[in-house]
């Protein structure tokens, strides 16, 4: 965490509501060469693109899960990003619990499709 948190290319922040933090989300923005190691598999690299967004993390207190919040965190994200720092292209990984991927029907809501590495 030391190593990553003063890295210029990583990015987090703290979600609150009206009274107290309620969650996190962190995600960097790199090269291909990058993305490669955190996703550890060979993408091929855009002839368009330099830089690529990577979301990281994401985290709600449970009571904020469910109600689609983390959806709007994305879009939030995605749309910044795509139009304030002119990133297109984003990836983000999924975990698997019981060899399914937990997130992977919010993932494909909110724009993403799965690559199945």
């Amino acid at each position: 965490m030391n190593k990553i948190i003063n890295d210029p290319g990583h990015y987090f922040f703290l979600i609150k509501d009206s009274i107290k933090y309620i969650g996190l989300f962190y995600f960097f923005i790199g090269s291909i060469e990058d993305v490669r190691k955190t996703v550890k598999c060979n993408i091929r690299k855009s002839p368009d693109e330099e830089r690529y967004g990577v979301f990281k993390s994401i985290a709600l207190i449970s009571e904020y899960r469910k109600n689609r919040l983390s959806d709007r965190i994305l879009a939030y994200f995605l749309d910044y990003l795509h139009n304030e720092r002119g990133i297109n292209t984003f990836y983000t990984l999924a975990w698997l619990k019981n060899n399914t991927a937990p997130a992977e029907s919010h993932l494909v809501r909110c724009g993403f499709k799965d690559l199945g590495m």
